[in-house]
């Protein structure tokens, strides 16, 4: 990514969440003009000049396409970070609902849709940054099996858009964070331990930070990150050594 130009622009989807708000700060503050997409931005929402605030939803093709030409008219795309992503309870003895369905359109074909799109618009090469989670890893979830599942296809679905986007000059890796202190963790948490606190399994002792991920978009992110194609980076404070 080097010294980004005034032209330069980086797309986060789920900006404001925790996660993808603290993306979007770390990259503002870099100097990239930012474009913050997430379903919940009120409409009409504008920003600042850093910082460009759009209402996108990723379930809906039409809204990714009018994003995708608005966002394209503004600058040379130079990063992608697809951090959108909700969790749907169900069990691997029910029926997957509705619910399940609206989770995988936005944890992957949302993902892929937007790196489809945006893939053609980085003229200069960038990088592109798929959120994933441990969960993809173990197997805590049970009552929501296939939230893990989804971000295991989206870890596949970045190997294989990395191979294909990498002559291009565009590098596309994954980041899964542990449990993170967030809002959506607190869900996850909930959902897998109850009451009980997961922390006695983290090596670090402790919930990680949004700026902690943010710091880690921001190296897949860089040049110093040239040689990391088609990777996973696992941020999890060690939980995945239990």
């Amino acid at each position: 990514m080097g010294n980004p130009s005034p032209a330069a622009i980086a797309i986060v989807t789920g900006g404001e969440g925790g996660i993808g708000a603290a993306i979007v700060s770390r990259l503002a503050a870099l100097g990239l003009r930012v474009v913050s997409a997430d379903i919940a931005t009120a409409p009409g929402a504008t920003g600042d000049e850093a910082v460009i605030r759009r209402r996108l939803d990723l379930t809906d093709a039409a809204s990714i396409d009018a994003f995708v030409e608005e966002a394209g008219a503004l600058g040379t795309i130079v990063a992608l970070v697809n951090c959108a992503g909700i969790i749907a309870e169900c069990t691997a003895e029910e029926v997957p609902g509705p619910g399940v369905r609206r989770m995988l359109d936005i944890n992957l074909l949302g993902a892929a849709h937007m790196t489809a799109a945006i893939a053609p618009l980085m003229t200069r090469g960038g990088a592109i940054v798929n959120i994933s989670s441990i969960s993809s890893r173990l197997p805590e979830l049970a009552n929501a099996v296939l939230y893990g599942a989804s971000k295991s296809a989206l870890e596949t679905y970045t190997r294989a858009s990395a191979r294909a986007l990498a002559p291009k000059g565009i590098r596309v890796n994954s980041l899964a964070p542990g449990f993170i202190d967030v809002a959506m963790t607190d869900a996850m948490r909930t959902i897998a331990y109850g009451e009980g606190s997961p922390l006695r399994r983290v090596a670090a002792g402790r919930m990680g930070t949004a700026d902690e991920i943010a710091a880690c978009v921001e190296f897949l992110l860089s040049d110093q990150a040239s040689y990391v194609v088609g990777a996973t980076l696992v941020v999890d404070g060690g939980l995945a050594l239990n």
